[in-house]
C-alpha cells in the first residue's frame, strides 16, 4: 500500500501490512486517520466516495484547508477531545462534500500512540443524513395526526350539537304538531319551526361535503344567467330570526346593478346564507345589512357586503377565522355553537370563482364582510326562451311521470309535489320495475332514484334508452350521492336532469320545466336551442354562427352517409353516422342524435335493405331538422 502521503517519517512503519491495506480498503464504511495536527493520513475509498474527494485532495490537507470555516473548526474541537482521551467519542457533525452538499455524519473516532509517541485519531463515518430526515418526517407526521384527532375530537362535539340542535327542533315540532289540542295557528307555528329546522341540518351538511369537494379539486361552478334578485330574496328567511331577536334585517342593492347575470346561482347563494346566517347569530341589537353594488363596469364584477352590529371580532383572531372548523377562540363554539366550516367554505368558494372576500371589524361595534364576484350582465334572451324572469313549475294536466324510488317516505313526497302541479303519477320501487313501465306505459316523463334494489337508477336509463324507439323520453336522476362524480355518470346513462335530495320543489320543477320546455320546442325534439343558449350565456350571435356552421356541414354529412350506402362500406357507414352525431349533440338534437346511434349500432351486422330503410328515415329526419332551423334563425 502506498502510504506516501503520510504526515510523518516513521507513518509507514505504524499502518504497514498486506492484510492490513486489503482490510482498510475493502471496508465500506468511510475510514480515516488524522494526525496531531488535523491532517488526513490515511482514508479508504469509501470514504473519497462519500466526501466526493480523492486521495490526491485529502491526504496531507487539514480540516481547514478542506471544509467549511465553521465545519472545520467543530471538527477540530471534537479531534482534541478525542486526543486527549482514551475513550471511544461519538458525535453527530455537519459534513459537506465536494460537490457542496451538507450530510449529517454519525462519527465514531479512537486515538492511539503510535511507538514513537506521537498521537493519531482512527474514525469512521456513517451517513444519517436520509435516516434523521425519515425520523423527522415521521415525528412531524405523529405531531399532525395528533392535531388531526384533537381537531376530529372537536369537530365531531361541535356536530354532534349542531346537528341535534335542529333535530330536536324537528321531531318536538312534529310531536306537538301531531298532538290533537294545537290550534291551526300553532300547527303552522310548528310546520315554520320544522321547516327552518330542516334547512338548518341540510345546510350543515351542504357545507360540509362542498368544503370537501373543494379540498379534492372536484368542485364544478356552473356558469349561466340567473336573477340577481331571486338569489337576494332567498335571503327573507332571515327575516323571521332577526324578528325573533328584535333585530333588524334589510335587503338593498344600487339602481344599476343588472337584475340578470351570469355566474353560479347557487353558490352565491350558498356564500350569502353563510355571511348572513354568521352575523345573526352574532348580532343582539341593532341589525344585519345586506347591500349590493355595481363594481368596475370593465370587470363584470359586483360587489356585496353582509354588514352586521354584532359583537365585532379582535385583529389577534382575524387570521384564523377563515380556518376549518374554527370560529376564532373555543369559547365561541361552546356559547354560539356552529361547526367553524362557514367562513372557511365561503372564502373559497369566492376564490373559486375568482373573487375575494373581506373582513373590517371592530370589537364591540361589529364586522362587515364584503366579496366580489365577476357576475357580468346577462344579455336579454329572444322571445320564448325557456329561462323565463319569473320561473315556475311546468303545469302538467294530462301528462304523465313515472317516479321510480324504493324509500317510501321519498316517493310520496315526490308523487305530491308532481301532483299538485296536475301531474299523473306512476310510483314503482326499482329500475327494472320502471324499464317494464316504460315499455307497458305512455309517460311523458321519468324520475329514477339512482340507488334502488333489483336494478339502480343508472342501468336503469341506459335499459330504457336501449328499447327506445321514437322520440326521446325525459329522464330526470334523483340521488343523495353529492360527494361522488354521479352527475356525469347519469348523463353518460342517458338521463338529462340531475337532482340532488333533499328534494326541494323549486330545484325540482326549474328542472321539469327545462326539459319539458325543451321537448316542447320543436316537433319530436329536433333541436335545442334554449340548452344552448344557455350555455353559451346568452350570447344570441354565437348561436346564429352555429346554427349557420351546421347548415354549412350538413350537405357534406349527409352525402357521406348515402354514399357509404351505396358502397355497402359498413365502417365508412358507421363512421358517417357517428360525424352527424357529433353536429347534432352540438345542437341538443335528441332525435337526430338517437337515429344516428341507431344506424351506429346496425352498422355492423344489419341487413343492407334495413340499414337502407333507416337512412332514408335520417334522411328525412336531417331535411325537417335543417328546415325547422332555418325558420327559427329567419
Amino acid at each position: 500500500m502506498d502510504l506516501f502521503g503520510l504526515s510523518k517519517e516513521n507513518a509507514s512503519e505504524v499502518f504497514s501490512g498486506e492484510f492490513f491495506s486489503a482490510l482498510f480498503e475493502a471496508t465500506a464504511t468511510p475510514l480515516f486517520v488524522k494526525d496531531g495536527a488535523h491532517r488526513y493520513v490515511l482514508v479508504n475509498a469509501a470514504f473519497c466516495r462519500w466526501d466526493g474527494r480523492s486521495k490526491e485532495e485529502l491526504l496531507g490537507r487539514s480540516s481547514l484547508e478542506l471544509y467549511p470555516e465553521r465545519e472545520a473548526l467543530l471538527f477540530m474541537e471534537n479531534d482534541g477531545k478525542v486526543l486527549a482521551s482514551e475513550e471511544v467519542a461519538v458525535s453527530e457533525e455537519d459534513h459537506t462534500g465536494k460537490d457542496g452538499k451538507v450530510r449529517i455524519a454519525l462519527t465514531k473516532k479512537k486515538s492511539f500512540r503510535a511507538p514513537n509517541g506521537e498521537r493519531f485519531i482512527v474514525g469512521t463515518a456513517t451517513d444519517i443524513t436520509e435516516r434523521l430526515r425519515m425520523e423527522r418526517e415521521l415525528e412531524e407526521a405523529r405531531r399532525e395526526a395528533e392535531q388531526a384527532s384533537h381537531a376530529k375530537t372537536e369537530f365531531l362535539a361541535a356536530m354532534s350539537h349542531e346537528i341535534r340542535t335542529p333535530l330536536n327542533s324537528v321531531i318536538g315540532m312534529s310531536e306537538l304538531l301531531l298532538s290533537e289540542d294545537a290550534s291551526p295557528e300553532e300547527r303552522a307555528e310548528y310546520l315554520r319551526m320544522i321547516s327552518a329546522g330542516g334547512r338548518g341540518l341540510l345546510e350543515i351538511v351542504t357545507n360540509i361535503l362542498d368544503f370537501a369537494k373543494i379540498e379534492s379539486g372536484r368542485m364544478e361552478l356552473e356558469s349561466a344567467p340567473f336573477l340577481l334578485d331571486d338569489a337576494l330574496a332567498a335571503l327573507d328567511i332571515f327575516h323571521f330570526q332577526c324578528r325573533e331577536k328584535g333585530i333588524a334585517f334589510s335587503i338593498g342593492k344600487d339602481a344599476d346593478v343588472p337584475s340578470r347575470v351570469i355566474g353560479d346561482a347557487v353558490r352565491v347563494r350558498q356564500i350569502l346564507f353563510n355571511l348572513v346566517g354568521n352575523a345573526v347569530k352574532f348580532t343582539h341589537e341593532g341589525g344585519v345589512r345586506v347591500f349590493v353594488k355595481r363594481g368596475d363596469a370593465s370587470s363584470g364584477k359586483m360587489l356585496f357586503s353582509v354588514e352586521d352590529t354584532g359583537i365585532g371580532i379582535s385583529e389577534n383572531v382575524m387570521g384564523r377565522l377563515f380556518e376549518r372548523f374554527s370560529q376564532g377562540d373555543p369559547g365561541m363554539t361552546r356559547k354560539y355553537g356552529g361547526t367553524g366550516l362557514g367562513l372557511a367554505l365561503s372564502k373559497r368558494l369566492v376564490e373559486a370563482m375568482d373573487g375575494t372576500l373581506l373582513l373590517q371589524s371592530v370589537p364591540g361595534r361589529g364586522s362587515v364582510f364584503s366579496f366580489s364576484l365577476p357576475l357580468p350582465e346577462a344579455a336579454a334572451l329572444p322571445d320564448g326562451n325557456a329561462l323565463s324572469e319569473v320561473p315556475g313549475a311546468f303545469r302538467g294536466e294530462g301528462r304523465t311521470v313515472l317516479i321510480a324510488e324504493d324509500n317510501t317516505m321519498n316517493r310520496v313526497l315526490v308523487e305530491k309535489l308532481f301532483r299538485a302541479e296536475g301531474w299523473r303519477t306512476i310510483s314503482v320501487a326499482d329500475g327494472l320495475a320502471a324499464v317494464q313501465a316504460v315499455a307497458e306505459r305512455d309517460v311523458d316523463l321519468v324520475v329514477l332514484d339512482c340507488q334502488m334494489p333489483v336494478m339502480d337508477g343508472i342501468e336503469a336509463a341506459r335499459a330504457i334508452r336501449r328499447q327506445e324507439r321514437g322520440e326521446r323520453l325525459p329522464i330526470m336522476a334523483l340521488t343523495a350521492h353529492a360527494l361522488s362524480d354521479y352527475k356525469a355518470r347519469c348523463i353518460e346513462a342517458g338521463m338529462d336532469a340531475f337532482i340532488s335530495k333533499p328534494v326541494r320543489r323549486r330545484l325540482l320543477f326549474e328542472e321539469v320545466d327545462r326539459l319539458m320546455k325543451a321537448a316542447q320546442s320543436s316537433p319530436a325534439a329536433l333541436a335545442d336551442l334554449d340548452g344552448l343558449l344557455r350555455e353559451l350565456q346568452g350570447d344570441t350571435k354565437s348561436l346564429a354562427e352555429l346554427v349557420q356552421l351546421f347548415l354549412e356541414d350538413l350537405p357534406g354529412q349527409t352525402g357521406a352517409l348515402s354514399d357509404a350506402l351505396e358502397r355497402e362500406d359498413r365502417k365508412a357507414l358507421r363512421n358517417a353516422s357517428h360525424a352527424l352525431k357529433g353536429l347534432l349533440s352540438n345542437l341538443g338534437a335528441a332525435k337526430g342524435v338517437a337515429a344516428a346511434e341507431k344506424i351506429m349500432k346496425l352498422a355492423a351486422e344489419a341487413p343492407f335493405a334495413e340499414l337502407a330503410s333507416c337512412v332514408r328515415d335520417f334522411e328525412r329526419l336531417l331535411e325537417e331538422t335543417s328546415s325547422w332551423l332555418r325558420e327559427k334563425m329567419s
